[in-house]
């Protein structure tokens, strides 16, 4: 065996960090050193709480959400379409590593700047605490006859404006309480104001997305803020379970 030829490449890898306000810009590069050339290969963005600053280094927090920069349409996608029809867009929309590297200061729109929750199913801006309002689906089951007048609550529903859309259907013979039990499946959106009320109030429930849903709903009845006015159409704690044992001693029947 002989040798023909052999070439050394070294490939070089760089780490940029800019400070625009209290948002800290990772920018990574990578590239052959023998030709000069390295060219950006991503980005990331943090807030200034989720980064660790010492004298000679800057670097991102263990677990700190990482954010992106988003054009201005983006934005009114998140009010008509649910989160993950709206997460499937989201790379025709982030703005492009070439963009970053040319952006200025001033075009830095906090507004613009996301973070999306994939477990939760929310939406952030890098400068708010609470989550964007958006599109949100409930399910047949979620809505059911056993928790609901549903004839009260699709008079609300039909007046609305808050509501897209609402069906009322039969439950599945796998996921009913009884043969004919109803639900209603909704999609809705709720104004920011509601949202931000809702956030402050369940925010340090270890899973608040799930009682911000709830709430919603108005799926209790200690829930004082009901942006939709379900709650005079919510069945009691004791009616719902007076229908459960109803639906026990049926099954006892057979």
């Amino acid at each position: 065996m002989k040798l023909v030829n052999s070439k050394e490449q070294i490939t070089r890898s760089i780490s940029e960090v800019y400070q625009i306000n209290n948002i800290y810009l990772f920018l990574y590069k990578e590239g052959q050193s023998l030709n000069g050339n390295v060219d950006v290969r991503g980005y990331n963005i943090y807030r200034k709480e989720d980064v660790v600053i010492e004298k000679t280094n800057v670097y991102p927090k263990d677990n700190a959400n990482c954010y992106f920069l988003y054009n201005d349409e983006v934005l009114k996608k998140i009010k008509t379409k649910p989160f993950y029809d709206t997460l499937e867009d989201k790379d025709n929309n982030k703005i492009s590593v070439q963009e970053i590297v040319n952006l200025k200061d001033k075009d830095f729109k906090p507004s613009n700047i996301l973070y999306f929750q994939t477990a939760s199913h929310l939406i952030f801006q890098i400068n708010k605490e609470e989550p964007l309002t958006g599109v949100y689906t409930f399910s047949i089951e979620e809505t059911s006859d056993k928790y609901y007048n549903l004839n009260g609550i699709e008079k609300i529903l039909k007046k609305s404006k808050k509501v897209i859309s609402y069906s009322r259907e039969e439950i599945p013979y796998y996921n009913c309480d009884y043969d004919g039990q109803e639900g209603i499946a909704i999609t809705l959106i709720v104004t920011q104001k509601d949202i931000d009320k809702i956030w402050n109030k369940v925010k340090d429930y270890k899973y608040p997305s799930v009682k911000l849903k709830e709430e919603i709903l108005c799926r209790y009845r200690h829930d004082i803020i009901d942006p939709l006015g379900l709650n005079k159409y919510k069945h009691t704690d004791e009616e719902v379970e007076k229908l459960e044992l109803s639906y026990e001693n049926d099954d006892d029947d057979y």
